[in-house]
């Protein structure tokens, strides 16, 4: 298993409201909960203080700078680069059964991460998200106004719900661009990612909604075993402000 986390200095969102915990913190939650995990950043745009904090922990051989200033373009790099698409000497090939998973900057991890995430793939999920996300409940920052439009989302009449080893997973028909999945997987269904990442900002709905109904299957824990950090968006049944957690 490798991870490939995903980290920019540009364009931040202001409109939305975060819980304090900044990508250097996320770097290290991450690194504390999966512990012999080969870990690749990619900085995409950062202040050269950032990237000497990073290598304070991260092997320098394992941080990649571009400047490509876009959440799409970015993306597709990290894609690429587990594919073998963007050469890089010190980025192994892959073999078809690894597992990649993909990390954004703004996501909180608990203990037992790894564990719940590797497991899933023995039920034969294609991709996993360790997010449980709210609005699949209904809840989470879509308006009141905007929910009609947005039904998909949390209306979805196929969820099954699977007995793993450790928890329960359901099916999900979507989530967001930090996931998991395996590499012969990933080849298979790049055109989907490619295709949806046409925009600054990858239409990770859309991707996952048509990988879904193509017959592919996306796993998450519930209770949740990691969050977004939006404090509108945090997961559910989970105390994140909790810092100890972390």
């Amino acid at each position: 298993m490798r991870i490939i986390f995903r980290t920019s200095e540009h364009k931040r969102n202001f409109f939305k409201k975060k819980i304090k915990f900044s990508d250097i913190e996320a770097l290290t939650n991450l690194t504390r909960k999966f512990k012999n995990t080969e870990i690749y950043v990619v900085c995409d745009n950062v202040k050269k203080s950032t990237f000497k904090k990073i290598s304070n922990f991260i092997n320098k051989k394992n941080i990649f700078s571009i400047n490509l200033n876009n959440n799409s373009k970015s993306l597709l790099y990290c894609i690429n680069l587990a594919l073998g698409i963007e050469k890089n000497s010190f980025f192994k090939p892959m073999k078809n059964d690894e597992i990649i998973y993909f990390v954004e900057n703004d996501y909180i991890h608990l203990d037992h991460s790894k564990n719940i995430l590797i497991n899933a793939f023995k039920f034969n999920a294609h991709y996993v998200s360790l997010y449980d996300h709210p609005d699949k409940y209904g809840k989470g920052s879509i308006e009141f106004k905007e929910k009609r439009k947005y039904e998909q989302f949390f209306d979805n009449p196929d969820t099954r719900v699977i007995l793993g080893d450790f928890c329960h997973y359901k099916t999900s028909i979507s989530t967001t661009c930090t996931f998991a999945t395996k590499f012969k997987t990933l080849q298979e269904d790049y055109g989907y990612f490619l295709k949806m990442c046409k925009r600054d900002i990858p239409r990770d709905h859309k991707i996952f909604k048509a990988l879904t109904k193509s017959g592919r299957n996306l796993f998450t824990p519930i209770p949740s075993f990691s969050t977004h950090t939006d404090k509108k968006d945090l997961a559910p049944l989970r105390d994140w402000l909790n810092r100890r957690s972390r």
